[in-house]
Order: structure tokens, then sequence, then C-alpha cells
């Protein structure tokens, strides 16, 4: 293979990741596998779409490397590639405020609240608190398949 055929077939394969979030609703899957291991079914309700284009939208997402799966008994269950797409996902959420304003007001929007009263935490200086023992209760508001699938210790479920 010659050097620009090499250098065109790595920069294809970069894009082929990239066109793999170009779609809502793979983005909202990505979003969703980023809290954890779940079902086709359970995907495609959370995203309300039907089970055969969840996972019409799970193959090109596993085509791309991004999620892998296994089946147990009758269900497949999928799950991220590896800590990087979610840093990755983090990575294009950050950009995607940075750099369209109307993506902030969504989010406020979406959550229905100003945020003005809410304390933002990253997950590290929660966990600093947390050991510490500071006086904080850590509401997970997660859906039950999320929490169960991983949390803070003590955290409380609602």
């Amino acid at each position: 293979m010659s050097t620009r055929a090499t250098k065109e077939a790595l920069f294809d394969g970069f894009a082929q990741v990239a066109k793999a979030l170009s779609n809502g609703r793979r983005a909202e899957i990505v979003d969703v596998l980023a809290n954890g291991e779940r079902s086709v079914e359970s995907l495609a309700d959370e995203v309300q779409q039907s089970i055969a284009n969840t996972s019409q939208h799970l193959q090109i997402l596993r085509n791309a490397g991004l999620v892998t799966a296994r089946r147990k008994g009758t269900f497949v269950y999928y799950r991220l590639a590896s800590p990087d797409v979610v840093g990755f996902w983090r990575a294009l959420q950050s950009i995607a405020r940075e750099s369209r304003g109307d993506i902030e007001r969504l989010v406020r929007e979406y959550l229905g609240d100003d945020g003005d009263d809410i304390e933002e935490l990253t997950k590290e200086e929660l966990w600093k608190r947390v050991q510490r023992k500071d006086k904080l209760i850590v509401l997970d508001v997660r859906p039950q398949e999320e929490f169960d699938a991983g949390h803070l210790p003590g955290a409380v479920s609602i």
C-alpha cells in the first residue's frame, strides 16, 4: 500500500468512528451505555426506538469498535468497548457545549431546572468528600438498572 493510500485508510478509520456518533439516537445509546451494560430491549425502551432500529444502531456502533456485545440465553447485552469510549463521549459533549450556544439551553430545558441551585461536582471531588466523610447524602437519581451496575458506596437510589 502506498503512503498516500495508507494515510487515507487511517483517516477513513478515524472518520468511521466519528460517523458512528453522527446520529442522535446512537449518541443517546452511547450515553446510556456510559452508565453500564444494557440489553437490547432495555436500550430500545430507554431511547424509545423499536428493537429492530436499536439493533441496527448497535451494529453500527459495534462495527466502529465503540461497543461490545455478549449473549446470555436469548438476550444480547451491550456495553462500551473501553473506558476510552466514555472519555471520547465526554470530550465530544464538552466540545459541543463550548461551540454550540444552544446546547446549554437544551440541557437546562431537558433537566427542567435553571441549575442555579445545584452544586456541580466532578466525580473526583465527590469521591474526596465521601472519603473525608463530609456530611453529605448522595442521591442517585439514575434508573435502578444503572444504579445496580455501579454506584458510590452509601449512595441512595431514588
